[in-house]
């Protein structure tokens, strides 16, 4: 039998595109129009660079919105505020975790930007704005929300519903996510033919921090990956100052 539909659904989908398309839009606070080729308007060219992101954001959400309640997954603080339900107390379950988690996927983000430096585009250097709204709240919509959503509903279809294969699913959706999401960053790479130890730096730097942000999604709820995520940046940029 197909899962109900929970209270709030609606109002939670479009809250979710909202602030799925805020992160979206945050992105004109980089220099993105450094990057337009030459004879493109570079104006026009900052506006057309957000379609892409914008639509892939909207998709991840309705794929959630349609597949993550089937998995057990959740948006707990979201789903409270437009049922008007308590909304502290799943505040409280969600924030520490979510910094503590944070704070130490800033420092695999800290190693990885040191180890990586000089071979990321510098034009591609995002405004903290920007890494706390777009990656943040955009990119974990789109990972956890939308793909890790998918993963866990497709290793349901191959492995079974049984109780014994729920965290075999988890971890097989969590990894299937973390693995697109490292994929993801790869063209921000400076160089056109980046060496296989660039590559492999930038999928681990990724991938481990998604699978963190993955656990918390499954645990706490998608906002407790959201404020893991922009701990992260937060930590990293504290990290990278002190060294």
């Amino acid at each position: 039998m197909a899962a109900q539909p929970r209270p709030g659904s609606i109002q939670l989908l479009l809250i979710s595109i909202a602030l799925s398309l805020l992160g979206v839009a945050s992105l004109l606070l980089a220099p993105i129009e450094l990057l337009a080729p030459p004879g493109i308007d570079p104006v026009a060219f900052k506006w057309l660079s957000l379609i892409q992101p914008a639509i892939l954001a909207v998709l991840a959400v309705v794929l959630g919105h349609s597949l993550a309640h089937r998995n057990g997954l959740d948006a707990p603080a979201l789903r409270a505020l437009v049922t008007r339900q308590p909304l502290a107390p799943v505040l409280v379950g969600q924030i520490k975790p979510g910094i503590l988690v944070g704070l130490a996927a800033g420092l695999v983000l800290a190693a990885y930007k040191t180890f990586t430096d000089g071979q990321i585009a510098s034009a591609l250097e995002l405004p903290m704005a920007t890494r706390l709204l777009y990656g943040g709240i955009t990119e974990e919509f789109i990972a956890r929300w939308g793909l890790m959503s998918l993963g866990v509903w497709l290793a349901a279809k191959v492995i079974g519903n049984g109780n014994q294969s729920r965290s075999l699913q988890f971890w097989a959706g969590n990894c299937f996510a973390a693995v697109l999401f490292s994929i993801g960053h790869i063209p921000a790479l400076l160089v056109a033919t980046p060496p296989s130890w660039l590559i492999m730096a930038a999928l681990a730097g990724n991938f481990l921090p998604a699978l963190a942000f993955g656990w918390l999604f499954q645990h706490r709820g998608l906002e407790a990956a959201v404020i893991a995520h922009a701990a992260a940046h937060v930590a990293a940029s504290i990290y990278l100052a002190l060294i």
